[in-house]
């Protein structure tokens, strides 16, 4: 059975939404309710960002490291969270457990669907002495659209949606279900949700 781990190692820079930009948007004037907007905010951020996130995205600049069992096979690996901007590094434990990376040219990225997979090279082969120990294998990259402007607009539209949800509704007991049943939240991000990631067969 193959394992991984995924860690990120940067983080966004900043929020994607601005607490003037929420403000604006539900019409607040004042500062008082910065606390909860700011809470609301990563709350949504969190539905939609990341490995846990319901669009299998990276919404602004970050850097991440998987971790797997073994090299990808004939098919490669469809990597997590679009966009991927780069693959940093790939390294690996060998038998003598010494990290070794692999070198840049031993591997290429093929773009399809909006998905990046990590492929083998014309002519070349992975590394024939990699240890048999779990997590063998590491591969750095990075992705995300960019900075806060960067992001789709729609998604920001989604979110904004989702805050303003929140906001209104805070004493609700229905929230996990409700907020993305919006037809409107449904609608705008529908075509930004992708697969899950993993080994192509």
């Amino acid at each position: 059975m193959k394992t991984y781990s995924l860690t990120r190692t940067t983080a966004p820079a900043a929020p994607f939404l601005s607490l003037d930009e929420i403000r604006t948007h539900l019409r607040i004037v004042t500062g008082d309710d910065d606390a909860l907007l700011t809470a609301l905010y990563y709350a949504v951020e969190g539905h939609l960002d990341g490995p846990d996130g319901v669009l299998n995205r990276a919404l602004m600049t970050q850097e991440w490291t998987l971790t797997i069992d073994c090299f990808p096979g004939v098919c490669g690996l469809r990597l997590p969270l679009a966009p991927t901007v780069s693959v940093d590094s790939v390294t690996y434990t060998d038998d003598d457990d010494q990290e070794q990376t692999v070198a840049s040219s031993v591997y290429q990225i093929s773009e399809r669907h909006d998905r990046s997979t990590l492929l083998l090279a014309p002519g070349q082969s992975w590394p024939g002495d990699l240890s048999e120990a779990r997590g063998a294998v590491s591969i750095a990259f990075t992705c995300g659209y960019g900075a806060a402007s960067d992001v789709p607009h729609p998604i920001r539209a989604a979110a904004l949606l989702m805050i303003g949800w929140l906001f209104e509704n805070r004493e609700s007991a229905m929230i996990g279900g409700a907020i993305t049943e919006n037809p409107a939240v449904k609608n705008l991000l529908r075509p930004f949700r992708v697969d899950q990631w993993g080994f192509d067969e």
